[in-house]
């Protein structure tokens, strides 16, 4: 289950970056530090070139690292739900949902729901734009048809 609490920490932290806006704003980065590479070779040679794109290269490994190796602050957020032990319960009903944990008790109407998407063992609950992560033992097959026929959108990878 200590798995499972690193797993969702990845995921809280990687999910921000897997949406449309991040992804624009990360090429829109690229290409800023591009022109500035061409522009500090014209005006430093070959040095020019390298500082800026070399930097850029640093910067996104930093991001990487920080997304694959959640801190002990981001564990000890997610552990009361994850750890072995406790309990997270969801229930579906037929306006919405409600989710209960140890620490906090949540209730989403399915037409604020914007998205499932399940890739194995955490699913990535959108909430309008704040991703949760939980779980994907908290949606078995019934539950994802039941919620596909009320119209919750829900990719499974």
């Amino acid at each position: 289950m200590w798995g499972l609490c690193y797993e969702l920490a990845v995921a809280h932290l990687s999910e921000p970056w897997r949406r449309p806006r991040a992804k624009i704003n990360a090429a829109c980065l690229g290409v800023v530090a591009l022109e500035i590479a061409i522009l500090g070779g014209l005006r430093f040679g070959p040095l020019g070139v390298l500082f800026p794109l070399v930097i850029a290269a640093l910067l996104a490994l930093l991001v990487w690292r920080g997304t694959q190796h959640p801190s002990e602050t981001v564990l000890r957020v997610i552990r009361p739900t994850a750890a072995p032990g406790a309990t997270l319960a969801a229930q579906f009903g037929s306006d919405a949902v409600l989710i209960a944990a140890a620490t906090y008790l949540l209730r989403v109407p399915y037409t604020a729901i914007s998205a499932i998407d399940i890739r194995g063992s955490v699913a990535a609950f959108g909430y309008g734009e704040l991703p949760i992560m939980l779980p994907s033992a908290l949606f078995p097959p019934e539950i994802v048809g039941r919620l596909r026929e009320l119209g919750v959108q829900i990719v499974e990878h």
